[in-house]
């Protein structure tokens, strides 16, 4: 998908925008809607920051979800 560095794809309850990777986001999706529902990782300093890596082992990328709150 040729993913670079600040490139932004926002998940929410209605769907994804953005361009992703399917296979990155059929692994990340779990994790953003635990995300989305305030899901506390024990391991995160920062319960608004994850990193997640790809399965795609000939496309490494690793991406930071950033739980963010809607407008309004």
């Amino acid at each position: 998908m040729g993913h670079r560095v600040g490139d932004e794809v926002l998940i929410t309850e209605a769907g994804v925008s953005g361009r992703i990777c399917i296979s990155a986001l059929y692994s990340l999706l779990p994790k953003a809607f635990a995300m989305m529902f305030n899901a506390r990782f024990p391991w995160l300093n920062d319960q608004c920051v994850a990193m997640h890596a790809c399965p795609d082992a000939n496309n490494p990328v690793v991406f930071e979800l950033t739980r963010v709150e809607p407008p309004g």
